[in-house]
């Protein structure tokens, strides 16, 4: 995790404050601990300086062991402010609250110029 946050923070795409998708349907562990979270919501407050427009990730946890992870990553963003996030458990929950048409990740990234989903 800490290495993809890494590589999102240098994404030429990224914006603070845009929506993002984050899946967690193929995670089978983390890395991340307490330290580990408090630093990534430190970087991407960081990212928001001043602008107010909070960074919104919506995460897709379609099992128990994601969801309660992703219920530990809300409760955290829920005390520092700036990271404001939402759980779905479906594809089509979770790309609808993104105000998207497709109901599957496929779909979704079938459509993607720069994207090919694995």
């Amino acid at each position: 995790m800490r290495r993809n946050f890494k590589s999102y923070l240098i994404d030429p795409h990224y914006r603070a404050g845009r929506p993002e998708l984050i899946d967690l349907s193929r995670v089978t562990s983390s890395d991340v601990d307490i330290g580990g979270v408090m630093m990534i919501f430190n970087k991407a407050n960081a990212q928001d300086f001043g602008q107010n427009s909070g960074t919104l990730p919506f995460i897709l946890a379609p099992d128990e062991k994601s969801y309660g992870h992703s219920r530990q990553f809300q409760s955290l963003a829920d005390t520092r402010g700036g990271v404001q996030i939402h759980i779905s458990d479906s594809e089509a929950a979770a790309l609808a609250v993104l105000d998207r048409p497709e109901t599957d990740l496929e779909s979704f990234l079938t459509g993607q110029s720069d994207c090919k989903p694995k």
